[in-house]
């Protein structure tokens, strides 16, 4: 039996990227930036803001400029919550449930520490997880995957004991580098093949996986 799910929050728990890109690409046109010809949203998810600015707009804008777009990003959106952060169908009623059956929950995200805990709290959902990881503490120097081995140490939790649920490829990445069971949550198809990998598009298939494990 399962013990120990980590989340993933963006796209897993809470429809929050489309927002996110939207204003972003306003912030974006004060730079002569048109973020919405050169990517989908879609593009943006699995990945900090502040990785992607520097991974694909780094010789435009300073470090300073892209810490600057974050905060400003960041600070429409927190004060904009009920616009760009709404629960995935199933997704709070599954945490409360599995919580019942004495899984231990985490969240493993790339959002920092202030804004996971404010969404959180925002879902009424902070007292069902036991620990949240947020990026200063996942980061891996020199890479955009999540250091998953970390958060299992971390919590003590063996491997074989475990699942991870994320809905982007670098967040799958990140869970199948270490061999966890994965399930990639969503719609969205990846091009990743791997025995540890399995797929559910919506809450009522999550349910039913976890429940034959």
């Amino acid at each position: 039996m399962i013990k120990c799910i980590i989340f993933d929050f963006d796209g897993v728990i809470a429809e929050t990227d489309e927002g996110r890109f939207q204003l972003l690409s306003e912030i974006l046109i004060d730079y002569n930036i048109n973020l919405l010809k050169d990517f989908h949203y879609s593009d943006t998810v699995g990945i900090s803001t502040y990785s992607f600015l520097k991974l694909h707009y780094g010789k435009n804008l300073s470090d300073f400029d892209i810490e600057n777009i974050v905060d400003r990003r960041s600070d429409k959106y927190l004060k904009n919550l009920n616009k760009f952060c709404s629960p995935i169908p199933g997704a709070i009623k599954t945490i409360i449930d599995l919580k019942n059956k004495s899984h231990e929950l985490y969240i493993c995200t790339t959002n920092d520490e202030i804004i996971i805990n404010t969404l959180l709290q925002y879902l009424k959902i902070v007292k069902y997880f036991s620990r949240v990881f947020p990026r200063n503490e996942i980061k891996i120097k020199g890479s955009l995957l999540k250091n998953y081995r970390y958060v299992l140490d971390e919590v003590n939790c063996d491997i074989s004991d475990s699942l991870v649920i994320e809905d982007s490829e670098i967040g799958v990445k990140s869970a199948l580098v270490i061999g966890a069971l994965t399930v990639h949550f969503g719609s969205k198809k990846i091009d990743i093949v791997d025995d540890n990998l399995i797929h559910a598009s919506n809450y009522n298939e999550l349910n039913k996986l976890i429940a034959s494990i």
